[in-house]
């Protein structure tokens, strides 16, 4: 790369010098043949120098040497900046409680939908499950179900209220965590993966991120995929996977379309929602400006009120006086056009307090 002119920074250097060191020791006493290990070491080499460059801010003297006009690439990263600061702005939100309050349903049917899908989920689930667990996990899926009856029959509940409470703005989030990513997973490990279990795994996903968001959606399932390495049954999931969709029946070509449809339905509703939720904002946003300029206008008509006529014309007229000179000098040295604007303004001051006056009579 440097033969073609590209100049990468020191620290990516240092980086992928350390790295690349630590990739060929390792290599060195393993099995593995060491022209691997130099393919390794290359590609990595090279998608780190260009990720470095290219996603963080440019320093001086670094990348493809030759540019003479240096202001797109200081634009380019100050947008790279905003962009990161963006990013950061959004990742601290996460950890706020007014963010995850948000989550929290605003309509009852969200809980009775979301019950009847835990319930249905389960017991088809439960279909699927292997022999060998039936014994041992049993109180799983009957623990899931009655949380589900729970949610269904929640709006019923004499203290349920459609305002989120703080104990509620948590306990709803991790809720959700358990029922459909920890336990979706468990059921389809349960089940070795099975066509339909598998299917049913992706649609709880699926349902999380639109229930939550996509970057929650992804931070939950990465904890849960975690956890479930210290959870039984432990067993190999590539196998499971490829001996269970290796071959094509009509069950796989169910699941799948079920998948599809799925996926597809999940994300156009989380379109459409988020494209109402963008229109509420805008249309709260104008409500405010309106109440803000409404505000103004009768701060301003007060205002007017409390003026004293007396005082404010004689205030005026001796600005109107003051200004007589430097327009008369302006008119005299060659600047017609500026003296007529102040000779318009002091026509303003003059009717200006002529209103005032008639607020006297």
């Amino acid at each position: 790369m440097a033969m073609f002119g590209f100049r990468p920074r020191s620290t990516a250097v240092l980086l992928t010098i350390g790295v690349n060191i630590a990739i060929m020791a390792y290599h060195f006493f393993d099995t593995i043949d060491l022209s691997t290990a130099f393919h390794k070491s290359f590609y990595f080499s090279t998608i780190t120098l260009l990720a470095i460059h290219y996603l963080f801010p440019k320093s001086p003297n670094t990348g493809w040497v030759g540019i003479k006009d240096l202001s797109p690439l200081n634009l380019q990263n100050q947008e790279t900046k905003r962009w990161w600061l963006r990013r950061l702005q959004n990742w601290k939100l996460t950890f706020t409680g007014a963010y995850w309050k948000n989550f929290f349903p605003k309509r009852e049917s969200t809980f009775i939908l979301l019950g009847i899908y835990l319930i249905m989920n389960t017991f088809i689930a439960l279909h699927f499950i292997q022999k060998d667990y039936l014994s041992r996990y049993m109180y799983w899926y009957i623990l899931v179900i009655a949380l589900g009856t729970i949610l269904m029959i929640y709006p019923s509940f004499q203290g349920y209220k459609p305002e989120t409470r703080p104990i509620l703005g948590w306990v709803w989030p991790m809720l959700l965590f358990i029922l459909l990513f920890v336990s979706s997973i468990q059921f389809a490990k349960l089940g070795h993966f099975h066509p339909m279990v598998s299917t049913l795994l992706i649609s709880s996903l699926a349902l999380g991120t639109v229930l939550f968001s996509l970057k929650v959606g992804i931070i939950m399932l990465g904890i849960a995929m975690m956890l479930h390495t210290f959870i039984p049954p432990s067993i190999d999931f590539w196998n499971l996977f490829w001996t269970s969709h290796s071959k094509a029946s009509l069950e796989f070509v169910l699941a799948t379309a079920l998948v599809a449809a799925a996926l597809v339905s999940g994300s156009i509703y989380k379109y459409l929602r988020d494209k109402i939720e963008i229109k509420l904002k805008i249309i709260a946003l104008a409500r405010h400006f309106e109440r803000s300029a409404a505000l103004e206008a009768l701060y301003n008509q007060v205002n007017w009120f409390r003026l004293h006529p007396i005082y404010s014309n004689k205030m005026l007229q001796e600005m109107s006086a003051t200004l007589q000179m430097p327009c008369h000098y302006l008119y005299t040295n060659g600047q017609p056009k500026l003296g007529g604007e102040i000779n318009l303004f002091m026509k303003q001051l003059r009717k200006f307090s002529k209103v005032l006056l008639k607020r006297v009579k």
